[in-house]
């Protein structure tokens, strides 16, 4: 259980991992994540952004 939350972090936050996937499903899994975290990453500042311009 901790090997995945480990490999789910370090893909999330686009840190290098010692943890490779391996099946194809995983990967894809994988790629998902990792696109899933640059958006949320991009809405963040995006977001605090329009906040700061605001005041």
């Amino acid at each position: 259980m901790w090997d995945s939350f480990y490999f789910s972090a370090t893909t999330f936050t686009s840190l290098s991992s010692n943890l490779q996937a391996g099946s194809v499903l995983a990967k894809i899994l994988v790629l998902v994540e990792a696109a899933i975290g640059y958006l949320m990453t991009k809405l963040l500042v995006a977001i605090l952004v329009k906040r700061t311009i605001r005041d």
